[in-house]
């Protein structure tokens, strides 16, 4: 069979344009021109060779981009990943997600400042060789937390520790089981009132619940709500488009019922994302509200003013700070297929400032 040159001319086109059908026909189009080879001039020939590579170099980009070449699978890239993180990979695994790489150095580039007024009253900089239990211990076991949540804590290794100075709080799935870490400075340093910051790159995905809190000492003796919470930071709606959440919130009890007031959803601006980068969540905790910022910007703030409402005596209290990373729950739910375990929580500083102190 011969082609004419305006033949080849039209079906270049029309596999350029991707048209499903003709995908199947370009072996017979390969046979068809060397049949026309057979018969041709070289000059003629010359002028078909190269209609036949830009036919070929069309259709295969034409084919690419349908997904319809399954030689050459197209390679899953995440996206809005900083262009440090980005990276090309097959598949998500936690081990080559990029979104679970620490990048060199991070942990001390940052330019955060309490502001005038404000000094250092306790820190740690997780810069040693293991957590210091002078400063960190651990709330253990499952048992749902009032919560429905999913995991067991445990005080492992696997868990939580330091790595390129920071602290690393690590979920882990296995056989179905889940387990991660809670540390807590109860028994250990406590504080009433004051500016309360961490420097952390968050975890993501459906199911996974990072927070850093803030507790009434006296919990081991009236309990829970009465004791009083301070969720400096919690990310409860984890999962495609919604990493970018956060909620900060007081509870307490009102009367021998829980209460709690809230900032709602505050999110990041388009498209970033909390697993992305460090950001300094902290609270400027006194006798009557506490403002809450992210990166130095106010986004919320709540009265603790015992005279509009008695009950707010409960956050005139010393408090103890707890970091943590839950799984599932009744509020954000439970992981789904396309949640990637293990999952991490980094931690490059916890600092406490008192006013006015030297």
């Amino acid at each position: 069979m011969k082609l004419s040159f305006d033949e080849l001319k039209r079906r270049k086109a029309t596999l350029a344009r991707g048209e499903e059908h003709k995908v199947y026909r370009l072996g017979d189009l390969l046979k068809e021109i060397d049949e026309e080879r057979q018969h041709s001039s070289p000059s003629s020939w010359k002028a078909i060779t190269l209609a036949l590579i830009a036919t070929g170099a069309l259709a295969f980009l034409s084919l690419q981009t349908l997904g319809l070449l399954s030689v050459f699978p197209r390679q899953k890239q995440l996206s809005k990943i900083p262009t440090t993180l980005k990276s090309d990979v097959g598949v998500v695994t936690a081990e080559n997600d990029p979104r679970n790489i620490r990048i060199p150095g991070t942990g001390k580039n940052d330019d955060w400042a309490p502001g005038p007024g404000w000094s250092l009253a306790w820190a740690d900089d997780f810069n040693g060789n293991s957590i210091d239990t002078n400063s960190w211990t651990y709330d253990l076991g499952g048992g749902g937390w009032g919560n429905n949540e999913l995991q067991t804590y445990t005080s492992s290794p696997d868990n939580s520790y330091l790595q390129n100075g920071a602290l690393v709080i690590k979920g882990t799935q296995t056989n179905g089981k889940y387990r991660s870490a809670r540390l807590k400075t109860q028994g250990l340093h406590s504080w009433q009132f004051g500016k309360i910051a961490a420097r952390m790159r968050l975890p993501y995905g459906q199911g996974v619940w990072p927070a850093f809190l803030m507790v009434g000492t006296n919990i081991t003796t009236v309990g829970w709500p009465k004791c009083g919470e301070i969720d400096v930071i919690e990310m409860v709606e984890g999962g495609k488009k919604r990493d970018d959440t956060i909620y900060a919130t007081i509870q307490w009890d009102q009367n021998g019922s829980h209460a709690s007031v809230t900032s709602g959803p505050f999110k990041l601006p388009d498209p970033n994302f909390f697993y992305e980068n460090y950001h300094v969540f902290e609270i400027e905790w006194n006798p009557t509200e506490i403002i809450w910022r992210l990166d130095s910007q106010e986004y919320f703030r709540a009265s603790v003013d015992p005279a509009l409402n008695p009950n707010f005596q409960e956050f005139h209290a010393p408090f103890f700070i707890i970091l943590n990373v839950a799984v599932g729950g009744n509020w954000l739910g439970n992981p789904n297929r396309n949640t990637v375990f293990p999952q991490y929580m980094y931690v490059d500083w916890v600092r406490v400032y008192q006013w006015g102190e030297s």
